[in-house]
């Protein structure tokens, strides 16, 4: 079905549609597209030394040698 519910066969209604696509009025300018795919980059993780072992864990992760989150154990630790 094209637009109005009226099949594409006529030509006139295949004109018509594309009257009505959305396209952009203006160039995307660079610095506006940089600024768009600015969230897009890849950030390094964060680490931070656990209190307890002294190894390097993801915040708000479990550390997962000692099995211990935010001071409880809540996993069993690996040998």
């Amino acid at each position: 079905m094209g637009l109005f519910g009226f099949s594409a066969a006529c030509p006139v209604l295949v004109d018509l549609e594309c009257l009505f696509m959305a396209v952009p009025k203006r160039k995307t300018s660079p610095s506006k597209r940089g600024m768009r795919r600015s969230a897009d980059a890849l950030k390094t993780p964060t680490y931070i030394e656990d209190k307890n072992s002294g190894e390097l864990r993801r915040p708000h992760h479990i550390d997962l040698k000692t099995g211990m989150y935010r001071g409880r154990s809540v996993l069993p630790a690996k040998d």
